[in-house]
């Protein structure tokens, strides 16, 4: 599904963004959250088929 690909994507982007902050609580806290919630993402958006 379309839907869980963008918000895969999203979390992707936003794990990279909080990587790349200035800020050590979102390096260090945010930043594996958004790594762990983008991965699970991803293994919910690879297991569903494609819709036809």
């Amino acid at each position: 599904m379309l839907v869980s690909w963008l918000i895969t994507a999203y979390l992707f982007l936003n794990t990279l963004a909080n990587l790349a902050s200035p800020s050590l609580g979102e390096k260090l806290l945010f930043g594996p959250i958004a790594l762990a919630m983008a991965l699970s993402c991803f293994v919910v958006a690879w297991s569903h088929p494609a819709d036809t």
